[in-house]
C-alpha cells in the first residue's frame, strides 16, 4: 500500500495517481511500489579518483583542486520561450495546485475551441493525470480575423511553481533550468488563469485550514511574483529576467510597497463548483455572485488581486459538470459528452482583453462595459451595502 505522507490516506500500489486526491500531496510511489521515479533515476556523479602515493614515493600526495560549480546557461527551451513572447501569439499561464482541475479545464478548452475559429494541438486527452509533470503546452491558432494570431496555453503546476520560487530564497540566481522554465511561464505570459477548487475556499476556515494554508499562501505568492516580474520586464529584457531570477525578498516586498498595477488580465475560476450543490454551508445563491464569494471566503487573495491588477475576473467553473468517478482509475478519464460551465466564458473574456481591436473601436469596448475591473468594484462599494459590509470584515 502507498500511504499519503500528509493526510494518511492509503492507495493501492498500482494506483495511477501521482498526487493524493484528498489533499494534493505528492505520493511517494517510488519508495512504496518499487517504481523508479524520475528523481530516483538520477545517478549521482562519480567521486573524483585520488591517485594514492606509492610506498616508495617520498613526495607529497597529489590532492586535486575542486572546480567551481558551473552556472547553467539558458537552454534552447528558454530561447523558444523568449521567441514566443516576442511574437504576436499570446502566452496564457493556467496555474493551479494538484487535483484542482486546471488540466481538466485546459482539455475542455481543447475540446470546445476547435468548434469555433480555432485550430488546436494537441487534441483533448482521454486520460488526465491529477498532477502532470513539467509544463504542458496547448497551441491555438486562429482561423478567422483578429489582431492576435493565436494563443499558447501553459499548463503550470502550482506546487512546482512555488518550489521554483522558493529555490531562490538564498540568492537571486536560478540554479537549475526547470526553475527557469516555470519562471518563464510566470513572467512572459500575457494573461493568467488561476484555478482554485471552490470547496477549498469553504474548507479553508474549518478543520482543513492547516492542510489548505500552503495552497492559499501559494496563490498569494504567485500573484505577487507576477507583479514583480511584470514590473521588472518594463525596465529590463526578458533574457535578463530569466538569467537573474526573482529574489524572494522582492516577492515579500511586493506585499507592502505600492506597485504599478498589472495590465495583463487575470481570471480566477472556482473549479468543480458543481460539488457545492450538495453543501449546506455554500448557501442557496452561492453561484450567483462569484465576486462576493471571493470576498467572503478568500479575502486575503481578493485584496492582493484587487490592488495589483487593472483587469481581473472571478467566475465559477464546472469543466465537466457532475463528473463522478467510481474509482481513482476512472477519475482521470473525463467524459466530453458532459456539459461545461465557465470554461468557454473565461477564455472569451481573456480573448477580448488580449485582442482589443483597433484604437477607433475602444469607445465600443467601453460601451460594452469592458472597463477596468476596479471601476465596477468601486461602483459596487457605493451602491451595494452587502458587498460593502463584506469588504469591511
Amino acid at each position: 500500500m502507498i500511504r499519503c505522507l500528509r493526510c494518511g490516506q492509503e492507495f493501492d500500489d498500482a494506483t495511477p495517481l501521482v498526487a493524493c486526491d484528498r489533499c494534493g500531496e505528492r505520493l511517494p510511489k517510488g519508495a512504496a511500489s518499487g517504481v523508479v521515479t524520475e528523481e530516483a533515476s538520477v545517478v549521482a556523479p562519480a567521486a573524483p579518483v585520488v591517485e594514492m602515493p606509492s610506498l616508495h614515493d617520498t613526495g607529497p600526495a597529489f590532492v586535486p583542486t575542486p572546480s567551481p560549480p558551473a552556472v547553467a546557461p539558458l537552454d534552447a527551451h528558454h530561447f523558444d520561450a523568449i521567441a514566443e513572447y516576442e511574437k504576436d501569439k499570446a502566452l496564457v499561464a493556467v496555474i493551479g495546485f494538484g487535483g484542482g482541475g486546471k488540466t481538466f479545464l485546459v482539455n475542455r478548452l481543447r475540446d470546445l475551441l476547435p468548434r469555433g475559429p480555432w485550430k488546436c494541438a494537441p487534441p483533448p486527452a482521454r486520460e488526465i493525470p491529477l498532477s502532470p509533470e513539467g509544463l504542458e503546452l496547448t497551441r491555438l491558432v486562429r482561423t478567422g480575423r483578429g489582431s492576435v494570431a493565436g494563443f499558447t496555453l501553459i499548463d503550470c503546476a502550482g506546487e512546482s511553481l512555488v518550489q521554483a520560487l522558493d529555490g531562490q530564497r538564498e540568492s537571486a540566481g536560478l540554479d537549475g533550468t526547470p526553475a527557469r522554465s516555470y519562471l518563464a511561464a510566470l513572467a512572459l505570459a500575457r494573461g493568467y488563469i488561476l484555478v482554485i477548487r471552490a470547496e477549498d475556499l469553504l474548507d479553508a476556515g474549518g478543520p482543513a485550514a492547516a492542510r489548505l494554508a500552503p495552497v492559499m499562501e501559494g496563490f498569494y505568492d504567485i500573484v505577487h511574483a507576477i507583479v514583480v516580474a511584470k514590473e521588472r520586464l518594463r525596465r529590463e529584457a526578458a533574457r535578463s529576467l530569466l538569467e537573474r531570477g526573482i529574489p524572494r525578498a522582492e516577492i515579500e516586498a511586493a506585499f507592502d510597497s505600492p506597485r504599478t498595477r498589472c495590465r495583463e488580465p487575470l481570471a480566477v475560476v472556482f473549479s468543480q463548483a458543481d460539488r457545492l450543490e450538495h453543501r449546506g454551508d455554500a448557501g442557496e445563491t452561492y453561484d450567483l455572485d462569484p465576486y462576493l464569494f471571493a470576498v467572503r471566503h478568500a479575502p486575503k487573495l481578493w485584496r492582493a488581486i484587487e490592488r495589483s491588477f487593472v483587469h481581473y475576473r472571478f467566475d465559477f467553473l464546472a469543466a465537466f459538470y457532475r463528473h463522478v468517478a467510481a474509482s481513482p482509475t476512472e477519475n482521470i478519464r473525463p467524459r466530453y459528452d458532459l456539459p461545461s460551465y465557465g470554461a468557454e466564458e473565461t477564455f472569451a473574456w481573456l480573448e477580448g482583453e488580449l485582442d482589443p481591436g483597433p484604437p477607433w473601436a475602444w469607445p465600443l469596448r467601453w460601451g460594452r462595459g469592458q472597463l477596468p475591473t476596479r471601476y465596477a468594484v468601486t461602483l459596487r462599494k457605493l451602491v451595494e451595502p452587502a458587498f460593502r459590509r463584506e469588504l469591511r470584515r
